[in-house]
């Protein structure tokens, strides 16, 4: 496409919202948006578009207006430089990821819980929640957890956003130690770590056996060996005088 690789407004009235934008190219200007009128997207994924410059929207200054809050851009410091050309575009707050682990620390042979959350925005200082019933990125946005320890299905699961968030059970069914849990999301990696204990056995009681000898008499061995001599003798000489 000449302009606009996927839109093209023409003077007109727009509103986009819930919507997915990747891959989209223009010849020459703005990769998912050329602008001459009035436009408002709220709430999409705008990841890996460009037109001949590297733009994602190019708005007409002397007649467009873009509102682009609240949408995803593959980053959560996206170069607002590079995806967007004009000044009448309006691109803050956009949405912010964030990735947490509960418990963070699990005995081996339990799970944790993974969540990836874009349900926050951002003006690049400040992180503020977002109620996802106002609006969230769209449903079926796909994001990759990834362990080195344990198991999210294997080492790596993609999963895929409702309502803003996605989730993965960390399974600790390895060795203890610490699992470096990962979320990806486009452009985006965040890190957590899950302390896998050891599993203690139960205490084990051990029992010694013994060999009980024979009861000392405390009799000297020399003269208990000449009694049994002599009585052995005398039965001998019985025998012989019958």
């Amino acid at each position: 496409l000449y302009n606009g690789g996927a839109i093209w407004n023409d003077d007109g009235s727009l509103t986009v919202t819930d919507s997915t934008f990747t891959g989209n190219t223009a010849n020459l200007d703005g990769g998912v948006l050329f602008n001459t009128g009035t436009v408002t997207m709220n709430f999409n994924r705008i990841v890996g578009n460009s037109d001949s410059q590297g733009y994602t929207i190019y708005n007409e200054d002397e007649y467009g207006e873009v509102d682009a809050t609240d949408n995803w851009w593959g980053s959560n410091s996206p170069d607002f430089s590079t995806l967007i050309y004009g000044e009448d575009v309006t691109y803050s707050p956009w949405l912010y990821l964030t990735f947490s682990s509960l418990p963070t620390t699990i005995p081996q042979g339990s799970a944790s819980t993974l969540t990836a959350s874009f349900n926050q925005h951002t003006d690049g200082t400040t992180i503020t929640a977002i109620d996802p019933v106002n609006g969230h990125i769209p449903d079926g946005s796909p994001v990759t957890f990834t362990t080195n320890l344990g198991n999210v299905g294997s080492k790596s699961v993609e999963k895929y956003t409702i309502n803003g968030i996605a989730t993965a059970i960390l399974q600790a069914d390895e060795a203890a130690g610490d699992a470096l849990v990962s979320v990806i999301a486009d452009d985006q990696t965040l890190n957590s770590t899950v302390t896998i204990t050891p599993v203690v056995n139960a205490a084990t009681t051990t029992t010694s056996v013994k060999t009980v000898g024979m009861q000392t008499t405390g009799a000297p061995i020399v003269p208990l060996a000449f009694a049994v001599l002599c009585v052995l003798g005398g039965l001998m000489a019985t025998r012989k005088k019958q």
